[in-house]
Parts: C-alpha cells; structure tokens; sequence
C-alpha cells in the first residue's frame, strides 16, 4: 500500500504478486513449534507500556455492556467463555519482562475466566441502570494485566429478577474489534448449546494470533521498514509542527461506555 498508493497500480501489483508462487509461500501462515518466549509485536509493545505506565497508565480496553431480560444461566455463561479461550490462544497468552529488557510472550495451556458478580436489585428503580452503566464506566478504566491470563473480565450485575446487565472488557493488546463479532458468533452458539444441554462440536481455528504475528515479523524486514519509513516522511513532510490527536485529550465516555 505504502508503494503503490493508486488503486490501478495496486490492482496490478496484486495480479503480479498472484504469479509469484516464491513469495506466496514466504506469506504463508505456519505454526510456531515454539509457544513460549516469542518476541511481541509492536502493537502488544505499545498496549503493554500503556497499562504499565505506573501513575500515568491507561486501560487499553475494549469495552461491551449489554442489558438481558430473562433467565441468564451464569454456569452456562461461563462455560461458553472458557470454551472461547480454550480455542483462542490470544485470550490465554502472557507476556514478560526479561533481564535484557526484552518482552516476550507465552501461551498458557489453559486459563478460565471469573465472572465478578454484583446486585443493584434494592436500589430504587430508575437508579439500578444509571448505577450499572456507572460501575461499568469505572470498571472500564481499570486495566487488564497483559502479565495474567485470560485478558478479559466479565461482570454480571442484577437489577431485577430475570433483568441484568452484563459487562464484558478485554485488553486491546490482545483482542480488537474486528475479534469481537467472532466472539458474539462463538459466545451466542455456545451458551445456546450449553443451555440446551449440549456440547459444542466446532473445528478449531485454523490460525492463532502468535503465528499471524511470526509471518508479519518475517514479511516486515529492515528494507520494507525503510520503505515504509520513508513513504511517512513524504506524507507528513507538509502537515503542521503541533498536530493535536485523541490520545492528547481525556478519554470521554457516553452512556453506553463507549469511547467519543
């Protein structure tokens, strides 16, 4: 992209890239033997530093609530998200800090989440949603340890019988938003399944997160980092010496605890 910036050229570029068998298998998935002690991506680097950061570290969440009516089988909840982490390694992997100052990340063979419960149900009325949609706030600028697994933390907060309000954060160094719609397909059938009183049957993924960020550290070599270097210098050659960004400036949050 960085290249090739017109879609015509990009076009071509791609159908030229489709002849090279050479380099299609250098863009290969492959699974790592190894899955401990792997180099992080600067993505994770940069989600680490920030909910690290000692007195200035920030949350680093993605954050979800949503409002149920009905039963809510908690057993089954649970159930459904263990099962995810079980099939995603991302949800299970840990990172440290080494003597050499490096950071390295490992999967665990096995993490299950707690789910943290709370009751509002004695609360007047029109003051249990306002106090959840609060708690959530608060809990949403609490940060996720990448050290520890799993990297996401659940609530579930009673407002009435069969009405609560379920809140879901993950740490954003491991999880993003396109993940979230595999998350609802995999969480909606299994809690389904579960409270069916089935099992679910699924094929495993057929790749993890640890092995995406190996061929990106493979494909990004010191000459396409020039490249891409240099392709930002010329873009940003004529932008303004002092350019406000989002990240210069508080954090606001609307009612649905999502980020403005």
């Amino acid at each position: 992209l960085n290249s090739t910036p017109d879609p015509r050229r990009l076009a071509g570029s791609i159908q030229n890239h489709r002849g090279n068998r050479k380099e299609m298998r250098s863009t290969r998935i492959v699974r790592l033997r190894k899955r401990h002690d792997v180099p992080i991506s600067g993505n994770q680097a940069f989600y680490y530093n920030l909910t690290t950061g000692g007195p200035t570290k920030k949350a680093g969440n993605i954050s979800r609530a949503f409002r149920i009516r009905g039963d809510l089988d908690i057993p089954a909840l649970r159930r459904s998200i263990d099962l995810f982490i079980a099939r995603h390694e991302a949800m299970r992997t840990v990172l440290k800090e080494n003597r050499d100052g490096t950071i390295t990340q490992t999967v665990l063979p096995e993490a299950r989440v707690v789910i943290q419960r709370s009751d509002l149900s004695d609360l007047p009325a029109r003051r249990r949603l306002v106090e959840a949609k609060a708690r959530f706030r608060e809990d949403g600028r609490k940060p996720i340890s990448m050290r520890r697994a799993p990297v996401i933390r659940v609530r579930v907060t009673r407002l009435a019988e069969a009405d609560n309000f379920l809140s879901i954060f993950f740490a954003h160094g491991q999880f993003d938003a396109v993940s979230l719609a595999i998350f609802y397909l995999e969480l909606t059938a299994f809690y389904r399944a579960f409270t069916a009183g089935e099992i679910p049957d699924w094929p495993a993924p057929r790749h993890q997160l640890i092995d995406y960020l190996a061929l990106q550290k493979r494909r990004f070599t010191d000459e396409s980092q020039q490249e891409t270097e240099a392709y930002c210098r010329r873009t940003l050659e004529k932008a303004p010496a002092d350019t406000w960004c989002p990240s210069d400036a508080p954090v606001a949050n609307d009612d649905n605890g999502k980020d403005r």
